[in-house]
């Protein structure tokens, strides 16, 4: 692990990566971003004793954190896979701040508190959840982020949605068999989506059809999204492979159209 910088902070600005966005510290920014007071306490305080303090102790017996450094800046990283969360210090936080506008600021750009609605990783670390704070004058800022898997996940929403394209053209010319598989691809991939959203699935390995139902069904138990995951997985080999009699009525196959639609609308605002 990289040595630490003292941490002396600037009267003007803090750099938040090294180098990084510069926020300015006046105004200082009293509230959390997205979260009430009271969360936002509860937070900053767990995330201090939990990760942060055990390792400016671990640093100071090593001799490589200075008793009189200042930490204006702290960050715990979340891999989402089988390595241990770890912590970031001071010039070492890595974020880039995303504006109200919309707009992102990245490094050498000047960015004042009341224009910053959140603070998220960068795009090679996007996969990985974060708790980021930084101390602002007298008050100390901060955004966490536990959507895991981002860009992997964007990808099997990209492919749900052309299932489902396949699904609503299938539908409109009465092909009621590529209806069913088509939607239960579209869905299966949906919740795939959402498992590794949630690091319930490793991105790098891959899971059987079986393995998502049995994981999406323990997580999920009773949800609308499982009930109609369970319904087509169980119409589909009538449909696929002619197992027992199949028959789809159009009212149906319009309301699977409108749940899996539903369904990738709520992802694709997670992500």
């Amino acid at each position: 692990m990289p040595e630490r910088a003292n941490g002396a902070v600037s009267k003007t600005a803090v750099c938040v990566s090294g180098p990084g966005v510069r926020i300015p510290l006046s105004p200082p920014f009293k509230r959390p971003l997205m979260i009430d007071d009271k969360d936002y306490r509860k937070i900053l305080k767990q995330t201090w004793e939990f990760w942060v303090h055990p390792e400016i102790q671990h640093m100071k017996k090593r001799g490589v954190f200075s008793p009189s450094s200042k930490v204006y800046a702290f960050q715990v990283l979340f891999p989402g896979d089988d390595r241990s969360p770890f912590v970031r210090l001071n010039n070492e936080v890595n974020v880039c701040v995303r504006l109200k506008t919309g707009e992102d600021y990245k490094i050498g750009d000047d960015v004042e508190l009341k224009n910053v609605e959140r603070l998220k990783l960068h795009h090679e670390e996007e996969d990985w959840g974060h708790i980021t704070f930084i101390r602002g004058e007298g008050a100390w800022y901060g955004d966490f982020n536990f959507v895991y898997n981002k860009s992997v996940a964007r990808e099997h929403l990209e492919a749900a949605s052309e299932f489902l394209q396949a699904a609503t053209l299938s539908y409109e010319n009465k092909l009621w068999r590529p209806v069913v598989d088509n939607c239960y691809s579209s869905i299966e991939l949906l919740m795939k989506v959402q498992l590794l959203l949630i690091a319930q699935l490793n991105k790098g390995k891959k899971t059987g059809h079986q393995g998502i139902s049995t994981i999406y069904n323990r997580i999920f138990r009773g949800s609308s999204s499982t009930s109609l995951l369970n319904e087509l997985s169980g119409l589909r080999p009538k449909a696929r492979y002619l197992k027992n009699k199949f028959s789809l009525g159009e009212n149906k196959a319009a309301d699977y159209l409108k749940l899996i639609k539903k369904e990738m609308t709520y992802l694709e605002h997670k992500l």
